[in-house]
């Protein structure tokens, strides 16, 4: 079994830590916090226009439909 080379793990831990440590401030940087409201806004809003979407096609598939036990003129 190999020995662990303290010195590379620390190093690794450092590297670990300042890498989180600089997300987190990201993460918190005014700019960011401003665009990911915009962001999930958008997201909400896109949701609900796709919502209306399927619901405006569901609709208009239901109005085209054939009827039963014969043709229209439509159709013909």
């Amino acid at each position: 079994m190999g020995h662990i080379d303290i010195t590379k793990t620390i190093q690794i831990v450092l590297t670990a830590t300042e890498a989180a440590d600089r997300a987190n401030q990201v993460r918190k940087d005014p700019a960011v916090v401003v665009a990911a409201k915009e962001f999930m806004r958008d997201v909400h809003e896109s949701t609900h226009s796709a919502a209306r979407l399927v619901k405006a096609s569901r609709e208009a598939w239901r109005r085209t439909d054939r009827p039963r036990g014969g043709t229209s003129a439509a159709w013909a």
